[in-house]
């Protein structure tokens, strides 16, 4: 089980039982706490009904605390201290919420322990589509997936259009993707421009201009899922002729259009310096840019 897997582990349902079990310092008692938290439609219910109220809260519950956001204790249901700070200096909730859950996601080792692995390699592979050609949210992937990754498709766990959903709803969440509609339906737009802002400020810490090459490698260090990261290292490797970069210089378009959009929006700068290593920002129909430094304009 993962949250790629589980259908109702959402992200908003994982947050809204952390956040209020936040506002005990003593703990909640299991039994009430399931009650105060399931929604009233479903508190007096009957037979046919009960594995659909189960599954609403003992889902994300299950995996809540598999990543470490809620323990249990005897009888009691508690949020898991340290994981965020209080005071009129500290961030957001959600802000620190979703900065626990990248800690987690992105690191190997603790991904393993909380039985959610599936998720940077899978995470990887939506990254690596083309942004410019968007995908259905309705249909099922593993046609395009056995494609273009051949038999790592089944490691990922996305099995059908509630896996792939899931996996797009975490995507999204955490800066990753955006969906969009038009007449002809939603579509899954591979978009890391949130997730980059995120974490500007830590990988230029004190500088304002960095080699391209630095840059990526301060990227790589948050999310091992962008170019030269382990898990983006791990998907390339498993992929099909045709499918991925055809250069280590190469960034793919996702990576490539949210930087440019980044600079559009006045964030960040892109420029060529003579004599020094270049990377290639593929922008799909647009004539590729090299690109040797970055600059960091202003703070998001």
């Amino acid at each position: 089980m993962s949250i790629i897997t589980v259908a109702p582990a959402v992200p908003n349902r994982i947050l809204l039982l952390f956040a209020s079990l936040l506002e005990s310092e003593s703990g909640e008692d299991k039994v009430r706490f399931e009650a105060a938290i399931t929604p009233p439609p479903l508190r007096k219910r009957g037979k046919d009904e009960e594995d659909r109220r189960t599954s609403l809260f003992s889902s994300p519950m299950r995996e809540a605390r598999n990543l470490g956001l809620i323990e249990e204790r005897g009888e009691k249901y508690f949020a898991r201290a340290g994981i965020v700070s209080a005071g009129k200096k500290s961030a957001p909730l959600e802000d620190q919420f979703r900065q626990y859950l990248r800690q987690v996601l992105f690191d190997a080792a603790r991904a393993k322990e909380a039985d959610q692995s599936d998720f940077a390699p899978a995470l990887t592979w939506l990254l690596m589509q083309n942004p410019l050609s968007p995908m259905p949210f309705g249909d099922a992937p593993q046609i395009r997936m056995k494609s273009q990754i051949g038999d790592l498709t089944e490691a990922m766990s996305v099995t059908n259009i509630n896996t792939f959903q899931n996996l797009v709803y975490w995507a999204r969440y955490l800066g990753f993707a955006t969906l969009v509609g038009s007449t002809r339906g939603r579509f899954v737009v591979a978009d890391p421009i949130e997730a980059i802002l995120a974490v500007l400020p830590q990988i230029f810490a004190d500088q304002n201009e960095l080699r391209l090459h630095a840059f990526m490698a301060g990227l790589v260090a948050h999310y091992p899922v962008f170019e030269g990261g382990s898990f983006r290292q791990f998907v390339e490797e498993a992929a099909l002729p045709g499918f991925g970069r055809d250069s280590d210089q190469r960034l793919s378009i996702s990576t490539s259009l949210a930087l440019v959009r980044l600079e559009h929006s006045g964030v960040i700068a892109l420029t060529t310096k003579s004599d020094a290593d270049v990377m290639i920002l593929d922008l799909g129909g647009e004539a590729p840019r090299r690109i040797s430094h970055i600059s960091l304009v202003r703070a998001s």
